[in-house]
């Protein structure tokens, strides 16, 4: 994996942000909390992880990011083992550095991990294909988002930290293209409340970049607005777990107002 370090750092913007999840799911892990994600901390011990501001984060900010992606990371998981087993076909768009794949490609019948090129062949350094395990370079901006992919209605599509990064329209579009193509399944979606785009988030701006959120939904049962085809199954926000970790932000997101606008939201959805 050593060729890892320079991959990163020929990435854009909005590609690095990949690697807050992966640092936090490390940090979590080998700090024995909410999480155990040893692959995640195998691919960070070949980075130098002091080129993108971790070690400058303040202890709130830290605290914050470490919770929320622990969060999120029990959350989606657990809608997974909800909805998939051995028939199951999953399409984990916008996969970055995730590895959710070690715990699932077992449980299911195959595991699709899908991003643009230069990620995947970042991935290539630390995973290898299976029968069971595969990887794709498509954007989900493209004409057909699943050309080459097999194509199965009982599927799980995952879209972890990477909506927010395009605008509504771009998002209807690339439901559109998914349910039209796989006619039936579930999704996995990760949603952020509108107060989230009004300024760069700090964790991004801590590591030298400057992408910001674009697309936000405050409320979840909004579905219909994307497409028609969606009903949600079941929703929450980061801030429902490990309360005692939140202190006085988990206080503040009592407020349904606020926690609306402001959290990060793990939805399962049918189509």
């Amino acid at each position: 994996m050593s060729e890892i370090k320079n991959k990163i750092q020929s990435l854009n913007s909005i590609e690095k942000t990949m690697l807050i999840p992966l640092w936090a799911r490390a940090e979590e892990s080998m700090s024995g909390g909410l999480i155990n994600d040893q692959l995640s901390v195998d691919i960070i011990n070949e980075i130098d992880t002091s080129l993108y501001g971790f070690n400058q984060m303040s202890r709130f900010i830290k605290n914050y990011l470490l919770t929320a992606i622990a969060n999120r990371t029990i959350l989606i998981d657990e809608y997974l083992d909800k909805v998939a087993d051995k028939d199951t076909v999953v399409y984990n768009f916008g996969c970055g550095l995730d590895t959710r794949f070690i715990r699932f490609r077992d449980k299911v019948k195959q595991w699709n991990d899908i991003d643009m090129p230069e990620v995947i062949d970042i991935r290539q350094s630390f995973a290898e294909e299976t029968e069971s395990y595969k990887m794709h370079s498509i954007s989900i901006l493209a004409e057909n988002p699943m050309i080459g992919i097999e194509i199965d209605g009982n599927c799980v599509v995952i879209c972890e930290g990477l909506l927010m990064y395009f605008s509504e329209s771009e998002v209807k579009g690339f439901l559109k293209k998914l349910i039209d193509t796989t006619q039936s399944g579930n999704m996995i979606l990760e949603t952020l409340g509108s107060w989230t785009k009004v300024k760069v988030n700090p964790v991004i701006k801590g590591i030298g970049e400057n992408s910001r959120y674009t697309w936000s939904l405050n409320n979840t049962q909004d579905c219909r607005k994307l497409d028609t085809r969606m009903e949600m199954i079941d929703s929450k926000t980061i801030f429902d777990l490990n309360k005692s970790r939140w202190g006085v932000m988990g206080m503040l997101m009592r407020s349904p107002y606020l926690n609306k606008r402001v959290s990060s939201k793990i939805t399962l959805y049918r189509y």
